[in-house]
C-alpha cells in the first residue's frame, strides 16, 4: 500500500530569497514489513525567469520500522559437475562407453590388434591378478559437514541477524569408483561422488526478510556432487589385509536454497576444485572382489565435508586371456575367482 501522502505544492521565493523553504509530507505508518522504501521529490515549473539549479529531484528514504519473523528453510546440497550452462553430458559419456564396447564387438583387425598389445603391457605388470589392473567399485556411508549451527549463527549475526538456527549437519553420501593399480603399492582412482545434503531451519524476526534470505545463502554450509580424481598408495599386510592412502583434485558443484514461503526464496550456486585426502583399509574376499572401508576429506570452499563409508569393489582380469580374446573377438572371463 502507500506509505506517505503525495501533495503538489507551490514554494514562492522573493527577488534575493535564500531561505529554505519547507514541504510536509506525511508519512503513513503501517504495520507492513517491507523493508525501506523510497520516493522522489521534484523542483519544477519556474516563473517569472527564475532557473532551476544542479539539484532538481531528491531521492527520500522511508526507513520501515516493523518487523516480522520469518522462518528460513535451507539447505546446501551438490548437483551435477558434469555439465555446462545447465546440459548435463553424463548421458554423452554413456554413449562413448556404449560405441567403444560396439567398436570393440564389431570392430576392424587394427582395433584388436591395438587392444591385444594393450592387454599383454598388462599382463607384463605382474603375476598376480590382485597385484594390478583396473577395478570398479561403489561405497555409501554418512557424510558430514564440518559447519555448526553455532557457525551459521555467528556468521548471521556478524550480518546484523540474531537468530535461532537448528543445523542437520550429516546426510547419506556415496560413491561410484574406477581405477588401476599399476603394482601392489601404487594406482590411480576417479570417482563420481555425492556428499548428500545439509538442512536448517532458522528462525528470527526481521524488517527485510529478503536481505535475510541473501545473507542464509551465503552463510550455509555447502554440500557437493562431483569428480574425484586421487593417487592411491598401498600398504598389504599379509595376503588379505591392506592399508592406503590418497590424495588429489576435487572438481564439484554445489548450491544453496534459501526459502522462506511466502517472502521469497534465494538460491546461490558455487563450483570450484579442491583437495581431496583419504585414509583406508581394505580386505580381500578373492582375486577378483574386495571390501573397503575409508574416511575422506573434501575441502570444499568455506567448509570442508566428511565421507565416511564401506564400499565393495571388483578388479578386472585384463590379462593375457583378454589379449587372446581381443585377437581372434571371442568372449572372456572379466573377473578371476580364486581364493
Amino acid at each position: 500500500g502507500a506509505d506517505y501522502t503525495a501533495v503538489n505544492q507551490t514554494v514562492s521565493f522573493a527577488a534575493g530569497d535564500a531561505i529554505a523553504k519547507t514541504v510536509t509530507i506525511s508519512i503513513l505508518d503501517d504495520s507492513l514489513a517491507e523493508g525501506n522504501e523510497n520516493f522522489r521529490v521534484a523542483i519544477t515549473g519556474p516563473t517569472n525567469g527564475a532557473t532551476i539549479g544542479v539539484t532538481a529531484t531528491e531521492t527520500i528514504t522511508i526507513v520501515d520500522n516493523e518487523a516480522v519473523e520469518v522462518g528460513v528453510n535451507a539447505s546446501g546440497q551438490g548437483g551435477c559437475a558434469i555439465s555446462t550452462q545447465g546440459r548435463d553430458y553424463r548421458l554423452v559419456l554413456l554413449l562413448i562407453l556404449a560405441l567403444g564396447y560396439r567398436l570393440m564387438r564389431r570392430g576392424s583387425n587394427w582395433l584388436r590388434v591395438t587392444s591385444a598389445l594393450f592387454a599383454f603391457v598388462l599382463a607384463s605388470q605382474s603375476a598376480n591378478a590382485d597385484d594390478h589392473g583396473i577395478y570398479l567399485g561403489v561405497s555409501i556411508g554418512q557424510s558430514a559437514t564440518s559447519a555448526s549451527q553455532d557457525d551459521v549463527r555467528r556468521q548471521l549475526a556478524d550480518r546484523g541477524h540474531t537468530a535461532q538456527v537448528s543445523l542437520d549437519d550429516s546426510d547419506v553420501g556415496w560413491k561410484l569408483f574406477g581405477g588401476y593399480r599399476f603394482n601392489r603399492w601404487l594406482g590411480v582412482e576417479g570417482a563420481i561422488v555425492d556428499l548428500g545434503k545439509f538442512d536448517s531451519r532458522i528462525t528470527t524476526t526481521v524488517p527485510n526478510p529478503t536481505q535475510l534470505l541473501s545473507d542464509v545463502a551465503e552463510v550455509h554450509p555447502l554440500s557437493a556432487q562431483g569428480l574425484s580424481v586421487v593417487a592411491v598408495g598401498t600398504l598389504p599386510i599379509g595376503e588379505r589385509f591392506s592399508l592406503f592412502g590418497k590424495a588429489g583434485v576435487f572438481v564439484w558443484h554445489g548450491k544453496i536454497e534459501s526459502n522462506a514461503g511466502s517472502f521469497g526464496n534465494v538460491n546461490r550456486n558455487k563450483n570450484g576444485a579442491d583437495l581431496s585426502i583419504g585414509l583406508g583399509a581394505g580386505l580381500k574376499i578373492t582375486n577378483s572382489i574386495h571390501v573397503r572401508a575409508e574416511w575422506e576429506r573434501y575441502f570444499i570452499d568455506r567448509n570442508d565435508s566428511d565421507l565416511l563409508s564401506v564400499g565393495l569393489s571388483f578388479i578386472f582380469n585384463l590379462g593375457c586371456e583378454l589379449a587372446r580374446c581381443a585377437l581372434d573377438g571371442s568372449p572372456y572371463a572379466l573377473f578371476t575367482d580364486r581364493y
